[in-house]
């Protein structure tokens, strides 16, 4: 799986049925290292940035899970 270059800070958009969820993000390197795992709770319909020093390290967001094991994409 080819990875496409972010910007140095990135946002999410979400949208959920619920007004708010909490869900675990995985950060991920270009050769598929995992560096950190975090929590975000979100609103549906609205942008957040990831608040981590690892993104500005290069590292990319690639996979987003509800609380519940269910994927989030």
């Amino acid at each position: 799986m080819d990875f496409i270059p972010k910007p140095r800070l990135m946002f999410l958009k979400l949208a959920f049925p619920k007004k708010v969820s909490r869900f675990f993000y995985q950060i991920y390197d270009l050769n598929g290292r995992r560096y950190d795992v975090g929590k975000a709770t979100v609103s549906p319909s609205k942008v957040y940035p990831i608040s981590t020093d690892n993104l500005h390290k290069g590292y990319y967001l690639i996979n987003i899970r509800h609380q519940s094991g269910k994927k989030g994409f």
